[in-house]
């Protein structure tokens, strides 16, 4: 993953220009780790694969003063796009939370463990010095890479599979007969 929301050390010398935007767009996906085709296995960390983080808000935040800049949502296969000020130091932010208007739904993966925070996804920041800039989030499983047998990282893909399997069973309960389901908070 881009992790380290506010750290790097990317960070913009020029004065912004007035009036000159930067569009800032990528794709937000998290590692799955699917079920083992024989259940006594339990997970096939052999056969992880990248998913789209789909329908999750994204901010682009300043890094100096963590003020949102801007807001969007990703789209069905994990891609956003948002408009942001010129030269000014910048990181990503995915939210493990989707949405949807009325009838619908709204659904957030919390950490009971840190006060029940929403869990988020942080790129490393940047300068938005450039007409466009691709920044694409991944949300690690953790899992080392070559046969490793414990984790060796942190598991920011938990949330989002957690996240996903809701937002697969909400896509399921709509398409058959339920185009008017609202879920509560």
């Amino acid at each position: 993953g881009d992790g380290g929301g506010g750290g790097g050390n990317s960070s913009c010398s020029a004065t912004p220009i007035p009036d000159a935007t930067v569009t800032v767009a990528g794709q937000v996906a998290f590692e799955r780790v699917p079920m083992s085709t024989d259940p006594s296995q339990g997970l096939d960390y052999s056969a992880i694969r990248d998913e789209p983080a789909r329908q999750v808000p994204v901010d682009v935040v300043s890094a100096a003063n963590q003020v949102v800049l801007a807001s969007t949502t990703t789209d069905a296969n994990g891609q956003y796009s948002a408009t942001v000020t010129s030269n000014t130091t910048v990181f990503v932010r995915a939210k493990a939370q989707t949405r949807h208007a009325a009838p619908g739904w709204d659904v957030q993966v919390l950490n009971n463990a840190n006060g029940n925070a929403l869990y988020v996804l942080d790129s490393s920041t940047f300068c938005t010095d450039s007409a466009t800039i691709t920044r694409d989030l991944t949300a690690d499983s953790g899992w080392p890479d070559f046969g490793g047998n414990t984790y060796s990282g942190t598991r920011a893909s938990a949330p989002f599979a957690i996240l996903d399997s809701i937002y697969r069973a909400v896509q399921f309960l709509r398409s058959n007969g339920g185009e008017n389901l609202a879920l509560p908070p």
